[in-house]
């Protein structure tokens, strides 16, 4: 999962600015009035197939990874964490909500065709 902050004056400037650069797919995980109480921050996360994520910084809200989540030696996470995997370095922080995803269930193979027996050689 790739994520990143955007600051702006308006609600309506930060979307843009979100869609712009991450794209329609872009998930908003959390909002919060700017520094100063002048604008807003938005965070948004934009999930590749693999969704994975790494976080060396600061991140106070919801997140959600699907596969691995890393917190670096410097990373500070203050929120609700779902995750499939997590690596915490010495000195990394998670202080919050955590919560395992449950795996999801490998898919069936079934067959195209088959033959019932004959009778009386089952």
């Amino acid at each position: 999962m790739r994520l990143k902050s955007y600051t702006a004056p308006s609600m309506a400037e930060a979307m843009h600015l979100v869609r712009q650069e991450l794209g329609e797919d872009a998930i908003i995980v959390s909002t919060q009035r700017a520094v100063g109480g002048k604008g807003v921050r938005i965070t948004a996360a934009l999930e590749p197939e693999d969704a994975e994520a790494e976080i060396g910084g600061a991140f106070e809200g919801g997140l959600v990874v699907r596969k691995k989540l890393v917190i670096r030696s410097t990373g500070k996470v203050q929120g609700t964490v779902r995750y499939g995997r997590i690596v915490i370095e010495a000195g990394g922080e998670v202080t919050g909500t955590i919560e395992v995803l449950q795996p999801e269930p490998a898919a069936l193979a079934l067959p195209t065709s088959f033959r019932l027996p004959e009778p009386g050689q089952e």
